[in-house]
């Protein structure tokens, strides 16, 4: 009797939805698996933000309190033994980026800070961009999207027939087997 094939691999899932205006989320954030989707959502006085992750490895880390939404995918180095909740603490100070904090950190990582005042995003990722943060923003609407997964952005863009192909960045890519500088496959996803 053959043994049916079940493959155990899932592609993670993570899509960050930031938009001015009130109302409801702008984009269906529906992952349509089986597997738990973990979804925070914040309210900042400049605008709102819905964060949605699932299959995530390790599991993204939250923290928020009365200025700011923080949160840190991978594993962050500091000396020689990761160290979540140390990278956290250091990365921002007072709300800026602590560059030499920053410099002296390793290890593989994307940290992501809402500022609840200003509604300012703010990312910071590895010396190698380990986790690279795609983005999208939309003038006239003022949704912005972001992902450190392409396919995600990609296909959120194109369910709002907002997409659109960089042939260039494909051609590019076909030649040289990689994509230079900030641009992607969508001429209007940046990283």
């Amino acid at each position: 009797m053959p043994i049916a094939f079940k493959s155990e691999f899932k592609i993670p899932r993570f899509l960050l939805c930031n938009w001015r205006s009130g109302g409801d989320v702008p984009v269906k954030i529906d992952f349509q698996d089986d597997e738990a989707t973990h979804t925070h959502t914040v309210h900042s006085a400049k605008g709102n933000m819905v964060v949605s992750h699932q299959g995530v490895f390790p599991e993204p880390v939250v923290r928020q309190d009365e200025t700011a939404f923080h949160l840190l995918l991978g594993h962050p180095i500091i000396g020689d033994k990761i160290d979540v909740d140390g990278a956290l603490d250091g990365i921002w100070n007072e709300g800026k980026a602590n560059e030499d904090f920053i410099r002296h950190l390793n290890g593989e990582f994307l940290a992501l800070r809402l500022d609840h005042f200003s509604g300012d995003l703010s990312v910071v990722n590895d010396r190698y961009n380990s986790f690279p943060f795609y983005y999208w923003y939309d003038e006239t609407t003022e949704i912005f999207l972001g992902s450190p997964y392409f396919s995600e952005l990609w296909t959120c863009v194109n369910n709002l027939c907002l997409g659109k192909l960089n042939q260039a960045c494909l051609f590019e890519f076909l030649w040289f087997q990689r994509i230079l500088g900030e641009k992607s496959y969508d001429e209007n996803v940046r990283y």
